[in-house]
């Protein structure tokens, strides 16, 4: 994955002296190990860009086939601890002092009594209520479009709990409805647009040079070599960072620039993880429902998990998929009221309501900024 995903080039050094002169660059900007001892990413950068590396399905795949040798089943739930020493770096780069990672170090033998008592589980006494991870969403700031936590009023709200409320009352299944303001970064429109800014800005300091000669253009000849050459790099650097800012705030222009291809691959890549993050996956018989939907995108997502599968059918869960997807530009509120409701009338042919059913998942609506 890391070959896959980590290519980075020795010219990258340039950009990142750069945004260390350039006014507020310190907003934009990972701190070096050897520079402090705690947080590197002081002003949240990477919460608020969102994940940066996925794993592709032939990845996840290999993923679950070792679980599996392990004993565990697609859904079940376990702790993977990372433990860091300094062996992997002195061995492998021993012509440096890595020191100044020490703080990092830990010992696996600190562990032990952790690792006992999660195998063992929870003793008497002791709560059993196991919380899901945090749901993060993508954070990006849009200046013409909402965050997804902001679309729905409360009445609006309480109408969307209402109907999960009311389907399940039909079926033994969950459903949960998730509202998202994106599923992805889309930086290529940022790359592009900042590329020709740059170009146009070279074009333009070249087009101011001083003249040599009348109706002549681009003539340096008087100017320092030292000052031309500063004055292009300034001016490609601006105009990549003032037109990569545009695009990163004009939405309609990152879509653009994004293969509807990708927005489909991100939004489908999202749902899923979403549908682990908020224990969809782990209710008793196998019967989460997950409803996701992507504004940024435009589209939905609905993953059922095994039982739902078996029982509806992949055209039964894609039927419900794409009617919400063509009504969602509507009114959002009804395209998920209705889609909930189409939800519980399917499967209460097929998963009716048991007379021990348990509520396991919450009916409220998930929104993800």
């Amino acid at each position: 994955m890391c070959r896959r995903s980590l290519a980075v080039n020795s010219a990258i050094k340039w950009f990142y002296w750069a945004n260390e002169i350039l006014p507020f660059g310190s907003n934009y900007r990972i701190l070096p190990a050897r520079e402090v001892s705690d947080s590197r990413d002081l002003v949240g950068l990477f919460n608020n860009k969102g994940p940066q590396l996925r794993f592709n399905d032939q990845e996840n795949q290999f993923g679950l086939e070792y679980l599996q040798e392990m004993g565990l089943r697609q859904g079940d739930r376990f702790v993977c601890l990372a433990v860091r020493d300094q062996a992997y770096l002195n061995q492998t780069y021993n012509e440096r002092d890595w020191s100044y990672h020490n703080f990092r170090d830990t010992k696996i033998e600190t562990y032990e009594a952790a690792v006992v008592a999660l195998a063992e589980g929870p003793t008497e006494g002791d709560s059993q209520e196991v919380a899901g991870p945090p749901v993060h969403g993508n954070h990006q700031k849009k200046l013409e479009m909402k965050p997804a936590s902001q679309i729905f009023e409360d009445q609006e709200r309480n109408r969307i709990d209402g109907a999960v409320a009311e389907a399940e009352k039909k079926t033994s299944s969950e459903i949960v409805p998730v509202v998202a303001t994106s599923s992805g970064r889309y930086d290529r429109a940022e790359d592009i647009v900042g590329l020709l800014l740059g170009l146009i800005a070279v074009a333009g300091i070249w087009s101011l040079s001083p003249a040599q000669a009348e109706h002549e253009i681009g003539a340096w000849d008087s100017t320092p070599p030292v000052v031309e050459i500063l004055l292009l790099f300034v001016s490609v650097i601006a105009g990549f960072i003032g037109g990569a800012f545009i695009a990163s705030k004009i939405s309609w222009l990152r879509r653009l620039f994004t293969p509807q291809k990708q927005m489909k691959e991100e939004v489908e890549s999202r749902a899923r993880q979403v549908f682990f993050d908020s224990s969809v996956h782990h209710t008793t018989g196998g019967t989460g429902v997950l409803i996701y939907v992507s504004l940024y995108e435009r589209l939905a997502v609905v993953l059922g998990d095994k039982t739902v599968v078996e029982k509806l059918g992949q055209e039964g869960i894609d039927e419900l998929c794409a009617t919400l997807t063509q009504s969602i530009n509507q009114d959002m509120t009804q395209a998920l009221v209705d889609t909930i409701q189409s939800t519980g009338d399917k499967l209460e042919a097929v998963l009716p309501r048991t007379n021990n059913d348990v509520n396991e998942l919450s009916d409220s609506l998930i929104t993800i900024d």
